[in-house]
This record gives C-alpha cells, structure tokens and sequence, in this order.
C-alpha cells in the first residue's frame, strides 16, 4: 500500500498577513521569522502561543511545496502565534516588487537629515515624539532597502 500525501498541513504553519487596507497574504510555510520587538523570531509549527509587537523588518518564510524562501517588508504592527499559524497585523506591508529602491533611500537620507537637524537644535523645538517619528521613517526606508537592494 502506498502512503497518502499529507493534506492536512500538521507540519506547516498558517501565515497570514494584513493591513487596514488589505490581505497582503495568506499561505502555508514549513517556517517563519518575524521582526519582533525584541529582535527577529523564528517560528516553527506547533510553537508555543505568543503575541507580540513587530517593528519595520523583513518576515520570510519557505514554501512547503517548492522549498523556496519569500521575504515581505512590515512596518509596525503585532503578530500573534498560536501553534498552527501566524498571523501578522501590520500598519503597511509590501512585497519587494512594490518597492521603490530610489524613493526608499531618498526617504532615508531625507529623514536623516531632518533628525541630524532636530538632534543639533538645542532648543525646546527637539521634541521626542518627532525623533521617534522620524527614526520610524529610517527604519521603514532600510527595511524596503534591505528587501529590494
């Protein structure tokens, strides 16, 4: 007697990726990573429970049927795991195809340079909710670098 193939995906995680605007996707991956707070997480099937805050970063995850890896960009947002899947909200998500390497890193150099302003501005204007709005940018620019470069 010959096996049966395995369809009821026991060994594979339920990745699903949305935004306020869309599903950016949703597919089965033998293993995740995610750009956790914290730093980078992996995540097999059958991981503990968690929930999580996610930063700009990169999720990659490998495709059960071809072996192949796929990366996505995310920008802040939370992931929750609960064993069969993970499922990440995010605030924006993008593929590589959707990037823009100049406009990412004019973003980039724009932001920096504003920071290095605000930061040099000894005065009362150097407020620390636009430092952490701008080091947001940052990080959104080198994140879509990192993907499309």
């Amino acid at each position: 007697m010959q096996a049966q193939a395995k369809s009821d995906h026991t060994d594979q995680l339920l990745l699903t990726v949305v935004t306020p605007a869309r599903k950016i996707l949703e597919a089965y991956a033998l293993w995740v990573t995610v750009p956790g707070s914290e730093g980078e997480m992996g995540i097999l099937p059958e991981h503990a429970p968690l929930l999580t805050t996610i930063h700009s970063g990169i999720i990659t995850y490998q495709d059960p049927k071809s072996g192949e890896s796929h990366s996505l960009a995310v920008h802040d947002g939370y992931a929750q795991v609960d064993g069969k899947g993970v499922t990440v909200l995010s605030q924006m998500a993008e593929s590589k195809d959707e990037i823009d390497l100049d406009r990412a890193r004019e973003a980039e150099k724009k932001a920096s340079h504003e920071l290095a302003q605000l930061q040099s501005d000894k005065g009362p204007t150097a407020k620390e909710s636009k430092v952490r709005q701008l080091e947001g940018r940052i990080r959104r620019a080198q994140t879509r670098q990192s993907l499309a470069g």
